[in-house]
């Protein structure tokens, strides 16, 4: 009996240290589980972090950029619009549009252009083809557009500009992110100088979404 009672003591603690070595077993198995999981979290916001940063740069690095043509080009506005894709229409065709994403005024000048979000390229296409079409398009007085771009000279007229300078952006792969619209309340006279800084604006301004686009 003595023996028998031994015998399932000794059964008994066999069976507990399984159990605690099955415990353990799981417990170490959960434990790397959580580990990594936490660390592919804490990398995943790392990367985020990063990546909103870079964000910040290009937003900063494009409105230094607007910056200097205020001051270059003694102009009262500049807007960076942007193309994007708004979806397909019925027919299931790309439905193109245009949003503004930067905008720079001069001290004393309100901001108009952000009113300019998802709209129809379509409601500028007569700008925007020639903008694509053309190194530089220099709308001498918006008066002109009566007839040619009736929306454009509507939208322009009533933020207060009497003048336009537009060059289109590119990315590095020459394909278009959009335009640089450059606003002036007086009749528009810029040099080779003024130009080849509105030239070189949109360059960088192209540069700067190329290397966004790499980080996506």
């Amino acid at each position: 009996m003595e023996y028998l009672a031994l015998g399932e003591v000794t059964i008994s603690n066999v069976i507990n240290f399984m159990a605690i070595v099955v415990v353990i077993a799981v417990s170490r198995s959960v434990s790397k589980f959580v580990t990594k999981k936490c660390s592919l979290l804490l990398d995943m916001e790392s990367k985020a972090r990063k990546h909103f940063a870079s964000r910040l740069d290009t937003v900063q690095g494009v409105n230094d950029i607007l910056d200097s043509l205020i001051c270059d080009c003694k102009c009262e506005r500049v807007s960076l619009l942007e193309f994007h894709n708004g979806g397909a229409n019925i027919c299931g065709l790309p439905f193109a549009k245009i949003s503004c994403t930067h905008e720079r005024c001069s001290i004393g000048v309100k901001l108009a252009s952000f009113n300019i979000k998802d709209y129809p390229i379509a409601l500028f296409g007569y700008v925007v083809a020639k903008a694509l079409s053309t190194k530089l398009v220099m709308i001498e007085s918006l008066d002109s557009l009566k007839a040619t771009d009736a929306s454009t000279y509507q939208f322009w007229t009533e933020s207060g500009a009497k003048a336009l300078c537009i060059r289109a952006v590119r990315n590095l792969n020459d394909m278009p992110l959009g335009i640089l619209v450059l606003e002036f309340n007086r009749s528009l006279s810029l040099g080779t100088s003024e130009l080849d800084k509105v030239t070189r604006a949109a360059y960088a301004v192209g540069v700067l979404h190329s290397f966004k686009e790499s980080d996506s």
